[in-house]
């Protein structure tokens, strides 16, 4: 399942008509949008301690975008004046922000008097949206068992970590051109080495009792 993205609105009044729309036109994209929350919350100075938009704040889990007609730094020292957690994040509105701490919930914190029009705000925050998504990834392996004559090189196919190993399969292969059977990718990689030594051996024990043979053979025409 997506994230969601927490998205708070302070609503502070806007300098100006022009602004007032701007935050309007906001406010009716981010409701029909997916995978965003927003929430309007009072401004920040003025909720009291047992204030509902307080208490809603301070339930927020994890990242989360704030949006204000203040700036960052006004937002950020009411944030902590509130006795609120987590750090001020950098984003393309922002870049004075910090890379983010360990354990710590970050803060994209928005000076909607930077904002050119709804379009520029929606794009920023659909590439913060997608930064805090969690991707899988496709892994390939090479394993080498020996470089020895003779002994086997197996490969693994690629290995997705959101779709198992089912269909993976490991070969491998000699340095005469000798293909040994195919194993799934589970079999640890002695059991192909075993298998090919195995092989071997028994080749070898053949040849060494004809060669017995004929020696015997050769032994008993010298007898007189």
């Amino acid at each position: 399942m997506a994230k969601r993205l927490p998205i708070v609105m302070i609503q502070s009044h806007p300098p100006h008509s022009s602004a007032e729309q701007l935050s309007d036109d906001i406010v009716g994209e981010l409701i029909g949008s997916t995978g965003m929350d927003l929430m309007l919350v009072a401004p920040l100075a003025s909720l009291s301690i047992d204030a509902i938009d307080r208490l809603t704040l301070e339930s927020l889990q994890g990242d989360a975008v704030i949006m204000d007609w203040n700036s960052v730094e006004t937002v950020m020292q009411s944030w902590r004046d509130l006795g609120l957690s987590g750090v001020r994040a950098r984003h393309e509105l922002d870049t004075r922000g910090d890379a983010g701490e360990a354990g710590q919930p970050c803060l994209y914190i928005i000076d909607l008097n930077v904002v050119t029009s709804c379009e520029q705000l929606m794009s920023v925050l659909e590439q913060i949206q997608a930064a805090g998504q969690v991707k899988t990834f496709t892994l390939g392996l090479t394993v080498d068992s020996g470089s020895s004559a003779g002994e086997p090189r197996a490969r693994t196919g690629r290995v997705s970590t959101s779709e198992g190993v089912a269909d993976a399969r490991m070969g491998s292969s000699g340095r005469n051109g000798e293909d040994t059977k195919l194993v799934p990718i589970e079999a640890p990689i002695s059991e192909v080495v075993t298998t090919k030594k195995c092989q071997g051996s028994q080749s070898s024990n053949s040849k060494n009792k004809l060669d017995l043979d004929a020696l015997m053979d050769e032994l008993d025409r010298a007898d007189p």
